[in-house]
């Protein structure tokens, strides 16, 4: 049997084991198996269908993220270290306003994304959480933040997502997979070497630094995603640019193959967003 349809609630209804996306090209159509498991695979259907990652895999619960990086980790992470979403649960990202998207974090920002999110969804789903950046948000501001929203706004342990992707081998790993002539020059020791060299200097030193590339307070409060750059970008003599977007999901896989303790606790934050809109 072939079945066609292209009403996504049907799609997410189904909540399917095995998905098949038929195409056709001029008077002919192809038929391909998609792996769940790939983000991308599952948007290149919203794309086909013409419609939202949210309409195509329809929620009634729904946890609003930071951006792409986000929505594109997190049910990756979920997935291997817990098992597959919950039925009717999705992670989707912020379509937020430039300021929210800069380096300004003010609370006056995220509070009116909040409100506006909360407002739009409060007839379509029946619960949500928000996961935002700390960014340069001190403690007093996050928590009561989270005290005035009830509990629904969650702040990620750490200043943002690439924090938990200081891995010296997982970096060595991507830099020889964007630039092979650096086969051999970046192994996980030089890289190491760089980080450690990259965080003594501007902009990146910051009072946390006490040259330990482990040590879980540097790790909660260095600018991660511009760090792991200019180490990428050192090593590689800017053949292998790193841009989170495009590349976390590279570092999120290999961490979780070869050192998946170092991503433990951005795990446990994941399954709490999941229980915390599981009711």
């Amino acid at each position: 049997y072939i079945v066609s349809t292209h009403a996504p609630e049907v799609i997410g209804f189904a909540n399917p084991r095995t998905l098949h996306l038929a195409k056709r090209s001029g008077y002919e159509s192809s038929i391909e198996q998609l792996d769940i498991a790939e983000i991308g695979k599952l948007r290149e259907v919203a794309e086909h269908l013409g419609v939202s990652m949210s309409d195509v895999f329809a929620a009634d619960r729904v946890i609003w993220v930071e951006g792409a990086t986000e929505e594109l980790c997190f049910p990756y992470i979920y997935q291997s270290l817990h098992g597959p979403l919950p039925k009717g649960t999705i992670i989707t990202s912020v379509a937020a306003t430039g300021d929210f998207n800069t380096r300004r974090r003010d609370p006056e920002i995220v509070y009116e994304v909040y409100q506006r999110l909360s407002a739009a969804a409060a007839t379509l789903v029946v619960a949500v959480a928000f996961s935002f950046d700390t960014e340069k948000l001190n403690a007093k501001d996050t928590a009561e933040m989270v005290r005035n929203s009830g509990g629904l706004l969650h702040f990620l342990p750490r200043r943002h997502f690439e924090c938990y992707l200081i891995d010296a081998a997982a970096i060595a790993a991507f830099i020889e997979s964007k630039d092979p002539a650096s086969s051999g020059a970046a192994t996980p020791e030089v890289v190491a070497a760089e980080i450690v060299a990259v965080a003594g200097e501007h902009p990146f030193k910051i009072a946390e630094w006490k040259h330990d590339i482990l040590d879980p307070k540097w790790l909660a409060a260095v600018d991660a995603a511009n760090l792991i750059g200019a180490v990428c970008a050192k090593i590689s003599d800017s053949r292998a640019p790193f841009n989170k977007k495009d590349d976390s999901l590279f570092l999120v896989r290999h961490i979780l193959e070869h050192n998946r303790d170092h991503i433990g606790p951005l795990g446990d934050y994941v399954r709490d967003l999941v229980v915390a809109v599981s009711g």
